[in-house]
């Protein structure tokens, strides 16, 4: 249904490709989902991810292969509580966000190559029939190096400066603007 752009809710809704990688590319998928409240909603995943935590506990497909289309389930690191204080009631009080993007079953990844760690948190939902060629090319983008293993990141990280979360938070992601203009399915 994403694919296909069913209710006007898919990836034509400028989905970028946000990371890349020799192994895979990814997308964090549509930002919001707009739906009529008196409408159950045609797409799998919106606010709860639910039903596509129970196919993925079936594991009937797994990241073997290149090619493997699947979709963001869980997020692969843990959300991070940030306090801030608000006004309510004519006094200051605390209160706790999450922190971060929640998975809502929108984003997605393709395969260049066997990835079995996305078989944690994406569920395959599919495979590249045609353009395999086009994801490979997406694949070897050059991409924000990941420079975790840096002391000066490891001890900001430890310190829980906000210019390191910005700055993991960037790893992967392409320099040139990847946008998905067009998607559909194959029969």
């Amino acid at each position: 249904d994403l694919a296909r752009g069913v209710n006007g809710v898919g990836y034509r809704i400028a989905a970028r490709i946000d990371g890349v990688s020799p192994a895979y590319i990814k997308s964090s998928g549509v930002r919001a989902l707009t739906r009529s409240a008196t409408e159950p909603s045609a797409i799998t995943g919106g606010e709860t991810v639910e039903q596509l935590e129970v196919e993925m506990e079936q594991h009937r497909h797994t990241h073997n292969a290149p090619g493997m289309v699947s979709l963001t389930v869980l997020n692969s690191r843990p959300p991070v509580m940030k306090e801030r204080l608000v006004a309510y009631q004519g006094k200051l009080v605390t209160v706790q966000d999450v922190s971060g993007a929640v998975a809502n079953g929108t984003g997605f990844a393709i395969t260049t190559t066997a990835v079995p760690d996305l078989d944690k948190t994406n569920l395959v939902v599919g495979r590249v029939v045609a353009g395999a060629s086009l994801v490979d090319d997406l694949a070897a983008m050059p991409a924000v190096k990941a420079n975790s293993s840096s002391p000066f990141f490891k001890v900001a990280k430890l310190a829980g400066d906000k210019r390191a979360d910005v700055a993991e938070k960037s790893f992967g992601r392409p320099y040139s603007k990847i946008v998905v203009v067009e998607s559909g399915m194959a029969n």
